[in-house]
């Protein structure tokens, strides 16, 4: 009897644990499958702890570390205690009562269609205004904002050679450019059209360029005959 009572408690406590324990379960592997689907949750700040945050989801409690916290550098995490923010579920592990979440992610991706859709919008051919925000020996880099970056070559930067680009760019200057190419998501560049401050003597080499192609005639039967027409009729015969 004693051992049937006993097998009885056993089963009575088994029943009440799997109780408790199914339905967590569940929420688990529901945040499995959201984390599949990169499911977007709308979760409230808690606590600050070592190394981030937490929150929580579907009744469970999970860790947003700091470093997924925001797709920018964050020094300290107390800011965000009771703000609520969009995260995705990035690891879910039931066995260590473990879920992290993510909000970097969902911002990232923000940026990314934001940067895709402006990319979208450039027009080979239309003139723009940037920042130029780095130089390199064989060319600059332009900034046409939400992280978008043209390159101009050194020869299309001005109508004079430059030995560097930095000789008439420096980083921070507010330029206009010209959107001459686009391929994949690379865009290239020219500021020549904007410059009137060709030297004299690349006005003079220009000119005279021009004036050797006009002074060139190319010499057929008909041009020659009718010169000596034209030169005969200037002759008075007695």
């Amino acid at each position: 009897m004693a051992e049937q009572i006993e097998t009885m408690e056993d089963l009575k406590t088994e029943l009440e644990e799997s109780l408790k324990k199914g339905p967590m379960d569940a929420n688990y592997q529901e945040l499995k499958e959201a984390m599949e689907k990169k499911e977007v949750f709308s979760v409230k700040i808690l606590t600050s702890v070592k190394g981030g945050v937490t929150t929580e989801v579907n009744g469970i409690r999970a860790f947003i570390p700091i470093s997924q916290l925001s797709a920018d550098y964050i020094e300290n995490a107390d800011s965000y205690i009771n703000k609520t923010v969009e995260a995705v579920v990035i690891s879910v592990d039931e066995t260590k009562n473990s879920v992290i979440m993510s909000v970097k992610e969902i911002e990232a991706e923000k940026r990314r269609q934001a940067k895709e859709a402006k990319l979208n919008s450039f027009k080979v051919g239309e003139d723009y205004e940037g920042t130029v925000d780095g130089l390199t020996d064989f060319g600059a880099f332009v900034d046409l904002g939400d992280g978008i970056k043209g390159m101009v070559h050194i020869s299309r930067i001005c109508n004079r050679r430059l030995k560097t680009p930095a000789d008439v760019l420096k980083i921070g200057d507010k330029v206009k450019v010209k959107l001459i190419e686009v391929k994949g998501n690379k865009l290239s560049l020219s500021m020549k059209e904007f410059d009137t401050s060709a030297p004299e003597h690349e006005k003079r080499e220009r000119k005279e360029r021009n004036d050797a192609e006009e002074e060139h005639i190319e010499y057929t039967e008909d041009a020659i005959s009718t010169s000596l027409a034209g030169l005969l009729s200037g002759i008075k015969i007695k």
